[in-house]
């Protein structure tokens, strides 16, 4: 999956981040594992510097531990399809690549994949909508792997350095403006916008009945899939297709969220109504409310309407096949 080689070159960017620079923490050779001081005694080279495979092993470990919990990126990585150990594997073999290690390659140019797997980056990225933005925060994390497991500051521009030519095969969207994902502010933008949301439908009296025997488990829940919904409009998120995690609430890879149709049909208020059009259109007028209230722009806020609007066809119980959604809300003028 293209996920899985994503970002590998993110350290490109960081040679413009203070975060490369000389911090002054971690310069002392006596700082860094026994695995790297032994090899600095044998070969003065950046592979050895950083530790062997050994040493980028425990970096990159670090890293997609930072990955999965940063949410401003971290959409591109919680998805079931992801392949992590591939994911490992190939971070490794291309730092360790460019930090010369004696015998290790990493597909470039004409040279797709490689027998592992590993793919060369514009192979890995095309099509997938990378932002600028999206780049510089996996930077930053990369950056403070490498410092976290005692990299030294001048290791740290050395290895951003060999890597930083990838970069222009990663990033597809410069301006962070080619998607609405983008352009609301990604996922914790997408997450203010639906914790006001739930909020505003819980003290809703015209439709909270639907939710009044919802825990605080099942509410965070909730959340984490309507989050996911909206980032997978036009973002990287992809809908019922969760990774085990500790990250998203109450979602895992035996407990996706559900489609609409299976997770409604059998709701009712503590009066046994099930959901009707109206109940359908107070929430998303409450929905339309919140993104006023958060300024997302008009275009905007009708892509996202007009995206969720079609599922009033699964979410609204009709007596009658065919009724109720004909004048479903969707596009707000």
């Amino acid at each position: 999956m293209k996920v899985a080689k994503l970002f590998l070159s993110t350290l490109a960017l960081c040679s413009l981040l203070a975060a490369c620079g000389d911090d002054g923490n971690n310069d002392n050779p006596d700082a860094r594992t026994p695995d790297a001081r032994e090899l600095d005694a044998g070969e003065d080279t950046l592979y050895a510097r950083l530790g062997g495979q050994a040493g980028i092993q425990a970096v990159i470990d670090d890293f997609l531990a930072r990955v999965l919990d940063d949410p401003k990126i971290n959409g591109y990585f919680l998805n079931e399809g992801a392949n992590y150990d591939r994911l490992g594997l190939c971070l490794v073999k291309q730092v360790s690549a460019a930090a010369g290690a004696p015998g290790v390659t990493y597909p470039q140019g004409d040279d797709p994949a490689d027998a592992d797997g590993c793919r060369n980056m514009k192979e890995s990225h095309t099509g997938m909508g990378v932002s600028q933005q999206d780049f510089d925060d996996l930077a930053s994390d990369l950056v403070a792997s490498m410092t976290a497991k005692g990299v030294a500051a001048a290791d740290r521009t050395a290895v951003v350095n060999a890597i930083a030519p990838l970069s222009t095969e990663i990033v597809e969207d410069a301006d962070n403006s080619a998607t609405v994902y983008q352009r609301v502010g990604r996922r914790p933008a997408i997450e203010a916008v639906i914790d006001s949301f739930v909020t505003k439908v819980v003290a809703n009296v015209e439709i909270n009945g639907f939710f009044a025997g919802a825990d605080a488990a099942a509410v965070a829940r909730l959340k984490v899939c309507l989050v996911r919904q909206v980032c997978g409009i036009d973002g990287p998120c992809v809908y019922g297709d969760e990774l085990a995690n500790s990250y998203e609430a109450g979602v895992a890879e035996d407990k996706q969220c559900r489609g609409m149709l299976e997770s409604h049909q059998n709701l009712t208020d503590a009066d046994g109504n099930k959901i009707d059009k109206a109940d359908f259109d107070a929430l998303v007028g409450e929905l339309v409310a919140t993104l006023d209230e958060v300024g997302v722009e008009e275009a905007d806020k009708n892509a996202i309407l007009g995206a969720l609007g079609p599922l009033c066809n699964d979410i609204v119980h009709r007596p009658t096949q065919g009724a109720g959604c004909a004048a479903s809300t969707g596009a707000t003028k």
